[in-house]
């Protein structure tokens, strides 16, 4: 899950929680920390990608998605 945003990032002006549940990046399933960091870390920064997530709600969770511009590349 995603414990964190900087304020400034693309991912929080796309829409994108503290909490959040990845679930794929472009279409390709995302299943441990480390499958995230390795498809981020194969992508150019300000290559835009497409990100489902998982939110928890009120009813349950449900799947929201989002498109955003990537800031830089993560450090491992």
């Amino acid at each position: 899950y995603i414990s964190s945003l900087a304020m400034d990032s693309p991912a929080l002006a796309a829409g994108v929680r503290g909490g959040d549940v990845i679930t794929a990046i472009d279409s390709q399933s995302v299943t441990s920390e480390k499958s995230l960091t390795e498809k981020l870390l194969g992508m150019e920064p300000e290559q835009e990608i497409t990100m489902k997530v998982m939110r928890q709600g009120l009813d349950g969770f449900t799947e929201a998605e989002f498109t955003f511009a990537l800031d830089h590349q993560p450090s491992n």
